[in-house]
């Protein structure tokens, strides 16, 4: 599906006042890490408000998993993977999630057979819309970024974060409106469970249930010792519980993989550097207290105020280096995850 329109009056203000004169993704920093002659962990961007890619070389051609916010990244992304394997027969590009910063790059990778969970490709179009809404959340992040800007401190992470989500989201409007730009949907698509096997190599994909979004993918190779969780955990956020998860399902999903702790070595989160399986436990540890807690806290007559006091971030020693803050959006996580549990428990 190919959308091209005239550029809206949003995006003419944006790029007009928008304090950063880019052109294209070029501005963004790449940073690769060589896991193994097998696996690259690519890090987009200086700070974690863009999205990792991961790439794998296996005997039936290159796996990629999600595509970033900017196609114009993508290509980038896929030159580097291009040299670094001394290859370019890309077999599948697996997208973790719907979200727009994860797919935007999908037309770069058009060869390869996309595979998704059965939502995401309805998920993909309501997205492109909501990313141009003026008033809607993305923009009032991108205002939020503007005027905070000034009141940060120079140098800061704080600092760069907020210029970074300017640039790519300024970047990003400028792509969607350019009639270069293709949704590029998945071609395969599943709702619980998928295997594929590739040479000496298994994929192993499986749907999370409703947390961060309701259609991530979680994937697993085995032979590689590899774990990508995609936005489902990041080492420098907490994991995003909505009113519609089932919390036990989750935990039964993740114990599947913390039994296999010491057949995991590398785990990929959609934002953030390396997770570690002792950081994955520690953010499922931080689930099931605050949703037992919470529990035990309502079967007890607390208000919702007390309960928010009783279980403020503070009490939560193992994750005192999370920000529970989001980078650049203003959503204090925490508080958040407080108020999903209790108005799920209803």
């Amino acid at each position: 599906m190919k959308i091209s329109k005239t550029i809206s009056a949003l995006v003419v203000i944006l790029l007009v006042t928008s304090q950063i004169q880019a052109e294209n993704g070029d501005v963004i920093p790449i940073e690769v890490n060589k896991l193994s002659d097998r696996i690259l962990f690519i890090k987009t961007g200086e700070t974690s408000v863009l999205t990792n890619m991961l790439a794998v070389s296996t005997d039936e051609g290159i796996i990629v998993f999600d595509s970033t916010w900017l196609a114009s990244l993508a290509r980038r992304a896929k030159k580097i993977i291009e040299k670094e394997f001394g290859r370019n027969d890309f077999a599948y590009l697996v997208l973790t999630h719907a979200a727009f910063d994860h797919t935007t790059g999908n037309q770069e990778f058009s060869e390869a057979v996309i595979i998704g969970h059965d939502i995401v490709p309805s998920r993909m179009k309501v997205n492109v819309k909501r990313v141009h809404e003026q008033g809607g959340f993305f923009y009032r992040a991108f205002q939020n970024a503007k005027d905070r800007l000034e009141d940060l401190t120079k140098g800061s992470l704080e600092e760069k974060e907020a210029n970074e989500f300017i640039t790519a989201y300024t970047l990003l409007l400028k792509e969607l409106s350019s009639p270069d730009f293709i949704l590029t949907p998945p071609d395969i698509t599943f709702n619980d469970q998928l295997t594929l096997r590739l040479g000496d190599l298994t994929l192993h994909m499986v749907h999370n249930i409703p947390s961060y979004s309701d259609n991530d993918i979680i994937t697993y190779i085995p032979e590689l010792k590899l774990l990508n969780v995609g936005d489902v955990f990041n080492n420098d956020r907490l994991p995003w519980i909505s009113r519609n998860t089932d919390i036990p399902k989750w935990l039964e999903i993740f114990k599947d993989f913390t039994d296999r702790e010491g057949q995991i070595e590398h785990v990929i989160g959609g934002h953030s550097g390396l997770l570690t399986m002792t950081e994955v436990k520690e953010h499922l540890e931080y689930v099931n207290d605050l949703y037992e807690g919470i529990k035990s806290a309502k079967a007890d007559g607390m208000t919702l105020a007390e309960t928010q006091q009783k279980f403020s971030f503070e009490k939560f020693n193992h994750l005192n280096h999370i920000n529970p803050v989001i980078p650049g959006w203003k959503i204090d996580m925490h508080a958040m995850n407080i108020q999903n549990i209790w108005r799920m428990l209803d």
